[in-house]
């Protein structure tokens, strides 16, 4: 055993590890920076003002991806800068491919993957 948790995809927390590699680029793509970047939880970002500590970082962070269906995605994400945020996304596979369906701001991203039976 490698000691690393396979994905549960099941909506219950945790519900990865999932490494942006094996996350659908079209899932991430309202989280990007400008630059089409984004950092993963624990990868260096800029958190602070544009122009502020490592300005060739991304500046936006995934913080958790859950999958909760095979058509259904979770993210909490950050924007750093000025006007910090953390957002709760949820990603929807549809006839035309993945789109945002909700969004909204978060206190403490952490605390955002659970099953939710009314989805």
């Amino acid at each position: 055993m490698s000691g690393i948790a396979a994905p549960r995809r099941d909506g219950n927390f945790p519900d990865g590890p999932f490494p942006l590699k094996d996350i659908p680029k079209a899932v991430l793509k309202p989280c990007l920076d400008s630059d089409g970047r984004i950092a993963a939880a624990g990868e260096s970002w800029q958190d602070s003002c544009v122009g502020i500590g490592d300005v060739t970082t991304p500046r936006a962070r995934l913080d958790v991806a859950c999958q909760l269906s095979e058509t259904l995605w979770q993210l909490t994400c950050e924007r750093g800068g000025i006007a910090h945020s953390s957002s709760l996304l949820k990603i929807k596979k549809t006839t035309k491919g993945w789109a945002l369906q909700s969004t909204s701001l978060v206190e403490n991203p952490w605390v955002h993957c659970a099953k939710y039976s009314s989805w």
